[in-house]
């Protein structure tokens, strides 16, 4: 994902933990929260949320060596 959001760029999150909103801010610079164009969703499923048709995917990814927890990256259209 680090590639796809500027370094301290605010991203909106949706299902996401304090512990992973701090992953997040850790590894790539990125903040989870406020109102943004940008939308960073966690799921328990690697299908597409529901509503990700009226979003562009920027990004879809897991930990490494987690294979129950998907986060997806959108931008608004």
């Amino acid at each position: 994902m680090h590639g796809n959001v500027p370094a301290g760029a605010c991203v909106t999150g949706r299902n996401l933990t304090e512990p992973q909103r701090a992953m997040f801010h850790y590894y790539s610079g990125v903040i989870a929260g406020g109102n943004a164009r940008l939308l960073l969703v966690h799921t328990n499923s690697p299908a597409a949320p529901p509503f990700a048709r009226d979003w562009t995917l920027l990004w879809r990814g897991t930990r490494p060596g987690d294979d129950k927890e998907f986060f997806w990256l959108f931008s608004a259209r």
